[in-house]
């Protein structure tokens, strides 16, 4: 049986989870991309809301996990990566942009 069948309760609980972090990361793009932005800073806001998004798609994706239990447990492995790793990455990237565009004035 598959966790839906199993525990139908925890299931729930972990689909409504991942709706509403997929709702909190559509709201955090719509925000971002409203954000006017130096042309400088331009790069790193595309790397921002490719984050986003795809970490929404993931999340949205890790709920097939009954359907499609390989791109479920694929979601949640590289959610594991984009939760842990990706935001260092990110504020490494925006220190470096964010200097650059600093001292090219």
């Amino acid at each position: 049986p598959t966790l839906d069948q199993k525990h139908p309760e925890i299931f729930k609980a972990f689909v409504v989870a991942a709706d509403n972090e997929a709702a909190a990361f559509g709201d955090r793009i719509r925000t971002i991309k409203a954000i006017r932005v130096p042309t400088q800073m331009i790069p790193f806001h595309k790397s921002l809301l490719l984050y986003l998004r795809g970490t929404q798609q993931r999340y949205l994706a890790a709920k097939t996990v009954t359907k499609d239990p390989l791109l479920g447990m694929i979601s949640l492995q590289v959610l594991d990566t984009l939760t842990s790793q990706t935001p260092l990455e990110l504020v490494v990237s925006f220190q470096n942009q964010a200097a650059a565009a600093i001292n090219s004035k």
